[in-house]
């Protein structure tokens, strides 16, 4: 037995006289670490979660975009109107690209590039986020038409960069700060959109988790400055569809040239909004009573109809808004025929009444001014003529004041708008409890 374990447990004697020979390496050493000082990194993640997210507030929650104006470097800021028409104009910036140059395919082909031409256009509108443009020899809009690979939403309309969110690539640094980051981004933040498929895009390429993060949305109309008219949705219930994917949704303002036709305000009505969502139906400053941007030095606003809006208080929209969170009214009928028969009787005989008017446009003008206390100054002179269209921003104007089937106590505007913003008049139809 001894003989056996003296076996298990004795070590060749070459083994034994090598540890003779070297004692001190055979201590068991502790590994020391390097004592580094506490990184900014580390130092901001010490930080309470509260004291962080307030912290990321300062970069990341912005006011609505509306209220863009233009920093004191953007060319559309200078006197100058020959940098804003250069800004504008792509026929200066895409000879370059093989597609819409100006020169023969052929001239083109053996040049490869004239001399003289720059390189091809790329855009200023262009999202620095967006894929690297692979193609040196197409311009950005030639390119994202045709090489892009889709689907790529993007704003349909932004007249200068100045109006982009910045310091978004705080959400690029770490997995840790994009999950704070993004979720005090998606809750704090105000989400504007021009048209209805520019919101459509947003909302169905979100990932849920932030989709359910959002709560405050405005939609516009859509603007066709050329044809002077408003682009509606072909399908508005699919909008409305999506604004109930919003569970979380406790802003929503909407533009209110909706309420002017029959087929957007059936989609309204069957929303189902919940009961602690705030509505407000804004009104745009006509288009035409802005001032002509080449006589002016400085354009302060990027979007200047928008940014001057008006918050209606009180008849439809108050109607209309209560019926969207579901509230039962008593002058809305409820078959669907009778209450398809009642708005379209609403939207005719107002049609009717704009158009038997030869000077609607003139009368809207004057009594734009008159609200503001300005003393009845309006632009074009009593004898102009306009041409009203179905669609146009003068029937939704005029409905509040010419119309007799809500008086103008019920269908006013909020007063003493000049010098206030849009967040003021919210702030005091909520103390008067003039809105819904």
């Amino acid at each position: 037995m001894r003989i056996a374990q003296h076996l298990s447990t004795s070590r060749p004697p070459r083994v034994e006289r090598a540890r003779t020979k070297h004692p001190h390496d055979n201590l068991h050493r502790e590994p020391t670490e390097a004592i580094h000082s506490p990184s900014l990194s580390d130092r901001f993640h010490a930080l309470p979660t509260e004291l962080r997210r307030h912290i990321f507030s300062f970069l990341l929650a912005q006011p609505v975009k509306w209220n863009a104006h233009h920093t004191p470097a953007c060319i559309l800021h200078d006197g100058d109107w020959a940098c804003r028409d250069d800004y504008y104009d792509y026929t200066l910036n895409t000879d370059g690209c093989v597609r819409c140059h100006r020169w023969p395919t052929s001239v083109w082909r053996s040049c490869n590039r004239i001399l003289w031409i720059p390189g091809p256009f790329v855009g200023p509108w262009r999202s620095q986020w967006a894929s690297e443009q692979l193609n040196p020899w197409v311009c950005t809009e030639c390119y994202d038409a045709n090489l892009r690979s889709k689907p790529f939403p993007r704003a349909r309309s932004l007249p200068c960069i100045c109006a982009r969110r910045e310091h978004l690539e705080i959400l690029l640094i770490c997995r840790k700060w994009y999950e704070e980051a993004a979720e005090l981004f998606h809750t704090s933040n105000i989400f504007a959109f021009e048209d209805c498929g520019t919101f459509f895009d947003f909302v169905h390429h979100l990932f849920p988790r932030w989709r359910a993060n959002i709560s405050k949305i405005s939609l516009m109309a859509y603007y066709l400055e050329d044809d002077s008219k408003f682009e509606f949705p072909k399908s508005f219930g699919t909008v409305c569809s999506y604004l109930r994917r919003l569970p979380s949704l406790s802003h929503l303002e909407l533009d209110a040239v909706f309420l002017t036709r029959t087929d957007l305000l059936l989609p309204l009505l069957r929303l189902g909004l919940p009961s602690q969502t705030k509505i407000y139906f804004t009104l745009r400053r006509p288009s035409r009573l802005l001032p002509d941007l080449r006589k002016l030095l400085v354009i302060p606003e990027v979007w200047p109809e928008l940014a001057n809006r008006v918050l209606l208080k009180g008849g439809l929209p108050e109607e209309i808004a209560r019926a969207m969170r579901g509230e039962r009214r008593p002058w809305l009928p409820r078959s669907k025929r009778a209450r398809l028969a009642l708005l379209g009787r609403l939207v005719d005989d107002y049609c009717k009444l704009v158009a038997s008017n030869n000077d609607a446009h003139v009368f809207w003008q004057r009594l734009w001014y008159e609200v503001q206390g300005r003393g009845g100054i309006f632009a074009g002179g009593a004898t102009e003529k306009v041409d009203v269209h179905c669609g146009d921003m003068e029937e939704w104007e005029r409905l509040w004041y010419a119309a007799n089937l809500w008086s103008v106590e019920r269908a006013r505007v909020c007063p003493g708008f000049m010098g206030r913003s849009f967040e003021e008049q919210v702030a005091e139809a909520e103390e008067t409890g003039g809105c819904p």
